[in-house]
């Protein structure tokens, strides 16, 4: 599978927006347990750039926002990293 310039950008900024959306949520108190606000970024990905980039998003996103913020904790963030590996799996074979 060959990637383009414009699916690695979209890729970029969405996993950005992964990572800063779950921030902004934390900081105007909405409980993120209930929202989820990191895999609306994640679902968009897999939709909009493909599976493989749409993967990529979803395994780094959880890792980049637990070294920066410490969320999601650890046993939460492998159980998290696990269901967004789901949704991206639903997602695509059917396809």
């Amino acid at each position: 599978m060959r990637l383009c310039t414009k699916d690695l950008v979209t890729a970029a900024v969405l996993l950005a927006l992964a990572i800063i959306l779950p921030t902004i949520v934390h900081i105007s108190g909405v409980n993120g347990a209930i929202f989820l606000p990191m895999h609306i970024p994640v679902l968009i990905a897999g939709l909009t750039v493909g599976p493989a980039l749409g993967f990529t998003v979803g395994i780094i996103s959880p890792i980049i926002n637990h070294m920066l913020t410490g969320m999601p904790p650890v046993p939460i963030f492998l159980d998290n990293d696990s269901g967004v590996r789901i949704i991206w799996t639903y997602i695509w074979i059917p396809i």
